[in-house]
């Protein structure tokens, strides 16, 4: 119940911020977009929350206290880090909703190194958001490779769905053969 009025007044919140921010009237409108933002494993756990707390400080500054629609902590998930959702309605320097404004090639090229810059300022010690270069070689493949593994991978499932046919093939065949045999023997032993 608690998560459906927050819902509800996230989108309340959000009509209202429509109706009074300029935008066009179009259909495929983009009016909202969404920061995730993971804790990095290496932050102590008691730092945990002071990290994502000025990490939606950081987006407040960048995007408006008042285009935030709804920020939410997760620390619940067995098997994630903690990390916050942010939703934007995406408000540009003109104070019109445009995605295509906001959300630039530029803009998503500077928000982690400035959102790591920040972070380490607040803690007081360096934040590794991004990975380094090694890290990055790690578990980067050129596409070409990443389309001969995919596509490896593809036909050996294929194979094993064909084997485990070609066994239910046979085993049906050797039942049906069986099945001839003892009809021509009981034939046989009938006459």
């Amino acid at each position: 119940d608690d998560n459906k009025k927050m819902l509800a007044a996230a989108r309340k919140y959000q009509e209202q911020l429509l109706q009074d921010t300029p935008h066009a009237k179009r259909k495929d409108l983009v009016v909202l977009g969404e920061w995730i933002v993971n804790c990095p494993k290496d932050i102590p756990k008691k730092d945990q929350t002071k990290f994502l707390e000025s990490a939606m400080q950081f987006v407040a500054e960048r995007y408006g206290t008042k285009n935030i629609v709804s920020a939410a902590m997760h620390f619940d998930e067995p098997h994630a880090m903690p990390h916050l959702h942010i939703t934007v309605v995406p408000v540009d320097k003109k104070g019109r909703v445009c995605a295509r404004n906001v959300f630039t090639r530029a803009e998503l090229q500077h928000f982690h190194p400035e959102l790591e810059q920040y972070t380490s300022k607040v803690l007081g010690y360096s934040v590794h958001i991004l990975k380094d270069e090694d890290e990055r070689a790690e578990v980067s493949l050129p596409l070409s490779q990443y389309k001969v593994e995919t596509k490896s991978k593809e036909l050996d499932k294929k194979e094993k769905e064909l084997k485990k046919q070609s066994a239910e093939v046979a085993e049906k065949l050797e039942t049906a053969e069986n099945t001839v045999s003892n009809a021509r023997l009981h034939a046989v032993s009938a006459a």
